[in-house]
């Protein structure tokens, strides 16, 4: 049997919802303490705007996404609930 998952992920880094991301690395990877307290703070409280020539928009609250060009790789950490997914659905063998 062949199992094909096709994924656009073009926007996925922008659309990672930060309390979702930060409850996985706790439940899922077991990160507590200050190394959770240190992404938790990579991740929240960043403020952006659109700027064009010399005008600038009100800065705005991120309330989703990571920092571009990160190295967290958070997608994939964001995601990892997929595999008990497919493996309750008896396609692929439980990946761990």
């Amino acid at each position: 049997m062949t199992v094909l998952l096709s994924l656009d992920i073009s926007a996925a880094f922008d659309s990672i919802d930060h309390d979702i991301l930060l409850e996985r690395l706790g439940t899922d990877f077991g990160i507590s303490g200050s190394a959770l307290g240190w992404l938790r703070s990579f991740v929240t409280g960043r403020m952006q705007y659109v700027a064009v020539g010399t005008e600038r928009s009100p800065p705005a609250n991120c309330t989703s996404g990571v920092p571009q060009g990160s190295v967290l790789g958070p997608f994939l950490l964001y995601i990892s609930p997929m595999s008990n997914v497919v493996a309750a659905q008896s396609l692929l063998p439980s990946i761990h």
